[in-house]
């Protein structure tokens, strides 16, 4: 297997299969619109190469469209995704319901062979501190009921939401910490000023160590992801690997991965976010069952759909 960030960087006789996480990287390097369309026409033109010589084109679609994408950018996606959609050979999803909505968002992908592999749990970072102390440190006390969002902040998340309806809960029995980095920068002067005017909302706008958020997840009652637009999430998983209970929008994948895991962790709500749909959240007990989300049986499963993909072009070939 070789790791590579550009299809550009590798030659055809080098593998068998390209697999394909991110192709909107192309819009995240930023610059001019024409910088922008010269790496898009670059990444194309190495994937029509590289298809062309035989090489097996497989991605695994995270998301139908790219987060935060701006508007200038949107016609550009679009003609993108039709050009990918001629040269994938196969898709993958993370969750069984994912497959059907993304044949229908991306029409060029109706016909083309898919499977769904789950997201493999993230590791457990082992507690070098009690629970207690590390409400103390924040200011929080250790019988109030903590919701908690973790992360890279960022506009599609729906952190506003969140503040907003918290600040509507009332009582003092409870508190809510928002940690991880606003992206942009500039973004967080305004979750700043949201949570200005409620002491019960506790900021830390930067970038968490691991420790840190595994510290942070465990002093939470109840992590709360209010994503406005996802069709997968990697923070559903890292919570429940982290064995919190996870309040989120009701979605086809947030539905799946807690039919797997058990419903009590993944706990689902429609929106819009109230306080009452903060108040229905209750913390699981026991386990997360996490046995579905193994990596090997995911690995297992993608080899296979790689050979069948390759013996049937093959065939076809043939």
């Amino acid at each position: 297997m070789i790791d590579v960030s550009d299809p550009r960087q590798v030659a055809a006789s080098e593998i068998d299969v390209l697999h394909i996480h991110w192709p909107e990287k192309v819009f995240w390097d930023g610059g001019s619109f024409l910088r922008v369309i010269v790496r898009l026409f670059g990444t194309l033109k190495a994937l029509r190469r590289l298809k062309q010589s035989g090489v097996t084109l497989v991605w695994t679609v995270h998301n139908v469209r790219p987060h935060d994408l701006a508007v200038r950018f949107k016609p550009l996606w679009t003609y993108y995704l039709s050009q990918l959609g001629e040269l994938i050979d196969g898709f993958v999803t993370l969750s069984p319901a994912t497959v059907d909505v993304v044949r229908q968002k991306i029409h060029w992908l109706r016909k083309t062979r898919a499977i769904y592999a789950w997201h493999p749990p993230y590791p457990r970072e082992p507690m070098t501190r009690d629970v207690d102390s590390v409400r103390r440190d924040l200011g929080i006390g250790h019988d109030e009921y903590l919701f908690g969002f973790l992360g890279m902040i960022r506009p599609y998340k729906g952190v506003e939401e969140l503040i907003q309806a918290f600040r509507k809960l009332e009582g003092n029995g409870y508190s809510l910490l928002i940690a991880g980095a606003p992206v942009p920068d500039e973004y967080a002067s305004q979750i700043g000023a949201l949570a200005a005017e409620d002491r019960r909302i506790h900021l830390v706008l930067r970038s968490l160590t691991d420790l840190e958020f595994s510290s942070y997840a465990a002093a939470a009652d109840t992590l709360v992801l209010p994503f406005r637009d996802n069709l997968h999430s990697g923070s559903l998983v890292h919570a429940v690997s982290q064995h919190k209970t996870a309040l989120t929008p009701e979605t086809p994948f947030s539905r799946n991965l807690g039919e797997v895991v058990g419903r009590e962790w993944v706990q689902t709500y429609s929106t819009p976010l109230t306080p009452e749909v903060l108040l229905s959240a209750k913390p699981a007990k026991g386990l997360p069952s996490l046995d579905a989300l193994d990596v090997s049986d995911s690995g297992t499963k993608l080899a296979e759909f790689y050979r069948s993909l390759i013996e049937e072009k093959h065939g076809t070939a043939a």
